[in-house]
This record gives C-alpha cells, structure tokens and sequence, in this order.
C-alpha cells in the first residue's frame, strides 16, 4: 500500500541546504525538477524566477538510497544522476533522457503518467516492468482519442524504467 505525504522540498531547497539523509529510508523518491542536456545537476526554480542547483549526483551519492525507487520528473533526467542513484543503492529509475512534458501550475502529460505507475504499483509493488506497462496502457485509455496530442506520445515514448543491472524498459 502506497501512503502519501507531504513533499519535503516544498518550497524548493538548493544544493547548500538540502540534506541527503532526508531521502534516506524511503521506498520512493519523486522529483519535479528542471535538467538540462549534458548538466548532471537538477534545478529548483525560486520565487523569483531564478533556478538555483537543488540536487546534485555528490549529494545523491552521500545517501543509502537502499531498494528505493526513484522517479523522476526532470528533463533530462536520465544519465549522471541516474547513475548516482543506482551507486547509492536505489532499486529502479524512471525517467526520461528527453525533454519532459510537464507543467509548474497543473498536472501535465509526465505527472499524468507518474499518477498511473503509483496506481498500478500499489497491485504488485514487487513488478515495476508490470507496473511499469500497466501505466503506459492506463495513461492510453485515460484520454478521448480526439484530446490525444502529439506531447501524450512524446511522453509515452521517452520515459522508461531502468533497473541498476541494465534494464530498460520502454
């Protein structure tokens, strides 16, 4: 059973101030970020527009990220980062090597496909490729085909699971 919670980073902390034991003893990590291609780091955006570094690969790496599973809703998330995470012990990554279709003030096509993975991981917490599918199939049922865009696809086709040993799955 997936419970929630309040997210910890709200409002945004920068790399000075956030503290990796915070992402210690947790089953899951979501991250709404901003990346950029070839830029290891993830962004916050402050109140003033600026986007400050929040999180970096070294402080990932500082935490025992032991079984968790680590999605994130970054663009460009997967590569460095990934990588730290799977040094630090998570479980699996979700994300995309792409710019990411999502929005700061609703959900968007990337939060939408997020909401579906939590909700078919709650019926077998054990099979994240099943659950993994499941969201990918739900995500294509839950639009009318005439509200189908272009960025539905977008999103579809580059967000992935990827398991420390080298799996990906589309």
């Amino acid at each position: 059973m997936i419970t929630w919670r309040i997210p910890i980073t709200c409002p945004p902390v920068t790399a000075e101030t956030f503290d990796p034991i915070w992402m210690e003893g947790k089953r899951l990590l979501i991250f709404k970020l901003h990346g950029y291609p070839d830029d290891p780091n993830w962004y916050g955006l402050d109140q003033s527009g600026q986007k400050p570094i929040a999180l970096t690969p070294d402080l990932v790496r500082k935490a025992d990220l032991t079984g968790a599973i680590v999605v994130a809703i970054v663009c460009y998330g997967a590569g460095a980062m990934q990588e730290a995470f799977f040094t630090a012990g998570a479980r699996a990554f979700i994300g995309s090597a792409e710019e990411v279709r999502a929005r700061e003030s609703r959900p968007g096509e990337a939060d939408l496909l997020v909401w579906q993975f939590l909700k078919s991981l709650a019926n077998d917490p054990q099979d994240l490729p099943g659950a993994f599918a499941s969201a990918k199939d739900l995500y294509r049922l839950s639009l009318p085909l005439s509200e189908w865009t272009e960025h539905d696809q977008f999103t579809l086709d580059t967000f992935m699971l990827i398991t420390p040993k080298g799996g990906t799955y589309a």
